[in-house]
C-alpha cells in the first residue's frame, strides 16, 4: 500500500507516541531498561523523532553512559534545533558552565514529576532540603520567629511551604511548573499560589516580603546576580533570605553532568553582600543523594542589610 507523504508521516508520528509515552511512564516507575527499549522503538518507527532521542538521551545519561547518552542528545538537536533542553545537558556532560537552565527544561523536567515527585524526592532520593532550611532558621534565630509577609520561591509541591507555614501570616508560593502548582494548591498551605517565572514575578509585583524561602531552586540557576536583584527590590529592611545550594570548591559555580548547578561559598557571600544583604550563617549539609551517593551543599540564612 502506498501512502501519500503527509499520511505518512501521520502515521509514523501516532505509531510513535504510543512507545514514547510508555517509556515515559516506565521512566517514572524506576525501570531504565525498559524504558530505553521502549524509546528505541520509538525511534525504529519514525528515526526523525528528536523528542525520542531526547527522552532516550535522559535515560542513558541517568545510567551514567555519557557517550551514549550525547549522541542521543546531539540528534535530538539535530533534529530540533530548537530543543534548549538537550542543549542544557550536552553544555554539562561537556563541561561547558552556562548561566542558567533553559525555562523549559525545568518546566517539563517538574511537569513530568509533579504526581510522584514528593515520594521520589524524599523516599527515594532522601532530600531534607526544606526540613534543613528550617532547622538552620530556628538554630541561628528562636522558635517564635513569626513573619507578616513570606513568599517560597520556586515552590514546588508545597515541601519547603510546609516547613514554614505556622511562621508566616501570609505566605505566597511561585513556581514555573502547572503540574507542581496544582499538586501544592492540593495541599492548601498557601494563601496565594503564582504560575510564572520567579524574576518577572517580583519585577512586577508591588508586595514587599520580610521573608524569602527558596529550597532547591539555585541548582537551576549558574549566575544570581538577577534573582538578588529582584529579591532585594522587593524585601523590606530586615528581610531574611533563605536557600540551599549544592557545593562548588573552584569556580563561582558550575554546572554539574547533573545539568544542575553548584555555588562557591565565597560566590554566595559576595554577591549577598552586593545586593545589601549580610550572610548570617552558611550551614553545610547533605541535600540529598543521587545514584546512591550524597549530594553536598550548604543552607544560607541571609539578612538584609541596607
Amino acid at each position: 500500500m502506498t501512502f501519500k507523504k503527509s499520511a505518512e508521516t501521520s502515521s509514523f508520528s501516532y505509531n510513535a507516541d504510543t512507545p514514547n509515552n510508555l517509556g515515559i511512564a516506565l521512566k517514572l516507575e524506576g525501570k531504565p531498561d525498559e524504558a530505553a527499549a521502549a524509546f528505541r522503538e520509538a525511534i525504529a518507527i519514525n528515526p526523525n523523532d528528536a523528542r525520542a532521542h531526547y527522552n532516550l538521551g535522559c535515560v542513558l545519561r541517568d545510567q551514567e553512559r555519557t557517550e551514549e547518552s550525547l549522541i542521543s542528545f546531539r540528534r535530538a538537536t539535530d533534529l530540533d534545533p530548537g530543543n534548549l533542553s538537550a542543549k542544557h545537558i550536552i553544555a554539562a556532560l561537556t563541561g561547558q558552565t552556562t548561566e542558567t537552565a533553559p525555562r523549559e527544561f525545568v518546566k517539563d523536567l517538574f511537569d513530568q514529576y509533579s504526581a510522584k515527585f514528593d515520594h521520589h524526592l524524599v523516599r527515594k532520593l532522601e532530600y531534607h532540603a526544606p526540613i534543613l532550611l528550617r532547622q538552620a532558621f530556628q538554630f541561628f534565630l528562636n522558635d517564635d520567629l513569626h513573619f507578616k509577609n513570606a513568599i517560597d520561591l520556586g515552590c514546588g509541591t508545597g515541601l519547603a511551604g510546609a516547613e514554614f507555614r505556622r511562621m508566616a501570616g501570609r505566605l505566597t508560593g511561585i513556581d514555573i511548573s502547572p503540574n507542581m502548582i496544582k499538586e501544592a494548591r492540593n495541599k492548601n498551605i498557601y494563601d496565594v499560589l503564582k504560575l510564572g517565572d520567579i524574576i518577572a514575578f517580583l519585577n512586577n509585583t508591588e508586595e514587599k516580603y520580610d521573608l524569602f524561602i527558596s529550597a532547591d531552586l539555585f541548582v537551576y540557576i549558574g549566575n544570581l546576580k538577577p534573582v538578588f536583584c529582584s529579591v532585594r527590590d522587593r524585601s523590606l529592611r530586615g528581610a531574611y533570605f533563605i536557600f540551599s545550594t549544592e557545593i562548588s570548591h573552584k569556580n563561582d559555580y558550575i554546572l554539574r553532568q547533573t545539568g544542575r548547578y553548584a555555588h562557591s561559598r565565597t560566590y554566595i557571600r559576595s554577591i549577598a553582600e552586593a545586593h545589601g544583604f549580610a550572610v548570617e550563617t552558611n550551614w553545610p549539609a547533605v541535600l540529598r543523594k543521587e545514584n546512591g551517593r550524597a549530594v553536598r551543599g550548604e543552607i544560607s540564612v541571609l539578612q538584609k542589610s541596607s
